[in-house]
């Protein structure tokens, strides 16, 4: 729910996807494992489209 200009509310009717990231999965040699999950999703946010 949003405020317009004239201080009206309007509710959103449909949502939109600007972008996507994943984090990074597998155990490629171990170069994930000494990662926490935290820093795996701070590397995909960091990478999502803008």
């Amino acid at each position: 729910m949003y405020n317009n200009k004239n201080g009206g509310m309007f509710f959103m009717k449909e949502a939109v996807i600007l972008g996507a990231s994943r984090t990074p999965i597998g155990d490629y040699m171990g170069s994930l494992s000494s990662l926490t999950a935290v820093e795996l999703g701070i590397v995909a946010a960091k990478s999502a489209p803008l």
